[in-house]
């Protein structure tokens, strides 16, 4: 609610407002408060009471010096209680003030030394938190971006006709370990507090910070199973502005059970990096992949994730159902892209052509996050008319990322220009179309324009308390997220000759009416024109008869889940291609609780929820007790068949819709 006409912003909070801080987190009543006051001033408490008593026996008060004791000790507590209560009750002022106080830009500054306060105390013990999990996840983040640039570079030789090279340069990968991690005892500074924010289950606040890490981090260099050296990075030196989400709120210290780091921008980072028994091409190598991919993975809307409990706490406490997949933020709403055309686009090609296709996503360039365009052939006005959706966290600090690039058959893509756009502008118009100018920074100077056409539908909030609406109209359209996990499959058909199995799952989701499909697979013809963003696989599994999928999920948007169909098909992958195993296909409007959303009239009719299932998903047995489907495939109809009799399929469906 807006403060009224008559109310003034509070001033600036000093560091005494906040000397108290464990009273902003513990004390939530009045008794709280006095227990507060007398853990503070119980010493002046006993002081004064040992001076009453010894002026009682020797000047014989008696009942003046006993109630002269009453009294003193009275207005010292209420003293303090009244003093506890208004510092809280400042914070809570300026919390209600601070959408209004970031209006104002640098004409307000908030002292953030309460905050620097509580990071000296808890840095002892965060820091081998964070450690911890950082001695993990940057390893993994540096061989991940080391196998993808070799894969590229393989690529690229693949192109130029050099075959053998480029086999070579796939087996000769190598690898980092991190043998010690350790973030010194020097607290990250907090420059300035630029606003709260507590919306629903969640607390953010965005700050400047300071971190200068004296700690030591030793890093080995592995080829194959021989160690090649050592790096050491010393002296990191990082300042940028962050973003701090603290979610899952509990009753007991720490007070929430997940933290979210993340930058706003890109930081400023500087280390000292020393090479240890290897050349400088691995130091350098790995200088440029920590600043150039791991940095970017903690970018808004991609986040540091830290668990402050374990998992089995966390789903007693906050009741997730999955605590081992909390990476992703929940989306508040989906970004409509629809690339018109682009203008006057640079020459690329001797002929003075250049056949372009563009590259979009909205901060988190991973692969699945990542749109692609067509490629229009020898042109510089290509016309696309492609359609394409994101998830959008926070629309008010993502943008939208464009690149053009002009498609080579025998080296390298070049890049035509790149342009970005803020969304903040679509929450108050909704839609947009608008040409937006392309650059280079290595090439100033006009390099053409592309059209776009955005449109912004957000999504229902979860934790909305008002009355849900009825639904009154029966064919009112379904639409929002679903969030589909592919766990694992059990006696998968022996596919290669040596009675193994190299299968992973291919998933597509198709626009269609589910009750036209009478159990029968969705045709190819339908496949053809499903975007890309639509279509899903997981990754290999070699040489198993019983493959596990470890974090294996993808996102979908529905445009109408009484109409959305998945389907979801079992290969095995060979050097000469993949071939099909089975398939099974999930209408998405099973996923939907009868009695929170309007089914359709032909499966209305259907008297109990058993036959509606069945009508929906013949291939549905039973539900496991971890919650999962457990699904029985269905034979190819055309090629080798396989014996499918016991082959399982356990997945999770999850969907969220939107308003």
């Amino acid at each position: 609610m807006a403060p009224k006409a008559t109310e003034s912003p509070p001033p600036p909070l000093t560091p005494e407002d906040f000397s108290n801080v464990k009273s902003l987190f513990s004390v939530s009543t009045q008794s709280g408060v006095l227990k507060e006051a007398w853990a503070h001033n119980k010493k002046a408490v006993f002081a004064l009471t040992g001076f009453l008593v010894v002026s009682f026996f020797v000047a014989r008060w008696r009942i003046l010096g006993l109630w002269s004791f009453l009294a003193v000790c009275g207005i010292v507590l209420y003293s303090s209680y009244r003093c506890e209560v208004n510092k809280i009750r400042r914070a809570q002022t300026w919390l209600k003030f601070s959408s209004c106080l970031r209006q104002m830009g640098d004409s307000y500054q908030h002292d953030p030394a309460w905050l620097n306060a509580i990071i000296s105390e808890i840095w002892p013990y965060f820091s081998k938190h964070l450690a911890r999990q950082l001695k993990q996840q940057i390893p993994a983040i540096i061989n991940a971006s080391l196998s993808s640039e070799e894969a590229k570079e393989a690529e690229q030789e693949q192109k130029k006709g050099r075959s053998a090279s480029a086999k070579s340069k796939k087996k000769s990968g190598w690898r980092v370990a991190c043998d010690e991690f350790d973030l010194g005892h020097t607290p990250m500074q907090i420059l300035d507090i630029h606003d709260f924010a507590s919306v629903a289950q969640r607390f953010t606040l965005d700050l400047d910070f300071d971190l200068r890490l004296t700690g030591r981090i030793m890093m080995s260099i592995w080829m194959g199973n021989h160690c090649l050296g050592g790096v050491a990075i010393e002296k990191i030196h990082m300042k940028s502005k962050a973003r701090i989400i603290l979610s899952h709120f509990v009753p007991h210290p720490p007070y929430f059970a997940v933290l979210r780091f993340c930058f706003v921008g890109e930081p400023f980072f500087d280390l000292n990096l020393k090479a240890l028994g290897v050349s400088d091409f691995f130091s350098d190598t790995i200088e440029r992949t920590v600043v150039k991919e791991v940095l970017p993975m903690f970018v808004y809307p991609r986040n540091l994730l830290i668990k402050l409990l374990p998992d089995e706490l966390i789903k007693k406490l906050c009741g997730v159902k999955d605590p081992a997949h909390m990476e992703d933020m929940e989306p508040e709403g989906r970004l409509k892209v629809k690339l018109c055309r682009g203008i006057k686009l640079p020459k690329s090609d001797f002929l003075g052509q250049s056949d372009p296709y563009a590259v979009l996503h909205v901060g988190d360039p991973r692969p699945g996050k990542v749109r692609k365009s067509h490629t229009k052939w020898k042109t510089l006005n290509p016309v696309w008319e492609q359609e394409f959706s994101f998830h959008i966290v926070d629309i008010a600090v993502q943008n939208l990322f464009i690149e053009v690039w002009d498609r080579d058959t025998l080296d390298a893509d070049d890049l035509l220009g790149t342009t970005s756009i803020s969304l903040n502008f679509l929450k108050a118009q909704g839609k947009s179309k608008k040409k937006y100018d392309l650059t280079l920074k290595e090439s100033p100077g006009p390099r053409g324009a592309v059209e776009l056409q955005l449109e912004w539908e957000p999504y229902r909030n979860q934790f909305d308390t008002s009355e849900p609406k009825k639904v009154e109209k029966k064919d009112e359209r379904i639409f929002g997220e679903l969030t589909l996990q592919i766990h694992s499959a059990k006696d998968v058909p022996k596919a290669d000759m040596n009675g193994k199995c190299d299968p992973f799952v291919e998933v597509t989701l198709v626009q269609c009416n589910a009750s036209t499909l009478s159990k029968q697979r969705i045709h190819d013809d339908q496949l053809k024109d499903v975007p890309e963003e639509l279509k899903w696989k997981t990754e290999v599994c070699k040489k198993t008869l019983n493959p596990e999928w470890k974090n294996t999920r993808n996102s979908f948007h529905c445009d109408d889940a009484r109409y959305c169909v998945l389907l979801l098909e079992l290969l095995d992958k060979d050097m000469m291609g993949s071939e099909k195993l089975g398939w099974v296909q999930i209408p998405v409007i099973a996923a939907l609780p009868p009695e929170k959303y309007a089914w359709p009239t032909w499966l209305q009719q259907k008297v109990s929820l058993a036959d509606r299932t069945q009508a929906l998903m013949p291939n549905f047995v039973k539900k496991t007790e971890s919650n999962q489907w457990e699904l029985t495939l269905n034979e190819m109809g055309k090629g080798k068949k396989f014996d499918l009799t016991d082959t399982r399929l356990y997945v999770s469906l999850d969907f969220r819709s939107g308003t």
